[in-house]
């Protein structure tokens, strides 16, 4: 079967928790991840991720830098993304 990683990048996002509903319903599988690459530390968004009801979604900080996401970007591309597919929600 075919997997995906989903990628989400956030700073402050508003739409977060609008972002991650939008997922279920779009037919992820339990071996789907979902990986929410915070730019900097950011507690809502934290909180977002773990009260989305998302197993398969993850929260994981980088280091902030001002480069427009490319960073968190290329972290999830090379540490840990590991699914068939890539896909990225900005």
């Amino acid at each position: 079967m075919t997997t995906l990683s989903v990628i989400i990048l956030t700073q402050g996002r508003e739409t977060l928790a609008r972002t991650l509903a939008s997922l279920g319903p779009a037919g992820l599988r339990s071996r789907d991840q979902v990986l929410v690459m915070g730019d900097g530390y950011n507690a809502d968004a934290e909180r977002v991720v773990r009260e989305s009801g998302l197993k398969q979604a993850r929260y994981i900080v980088t280091p902030s830098a001002v480069d427009w996401g490319n960073t968190p970007r290329n972290i999830a591309l090379a540490k840990y993304a590991r699914r068939d597919y890539v896909a990225f929600v900005d």
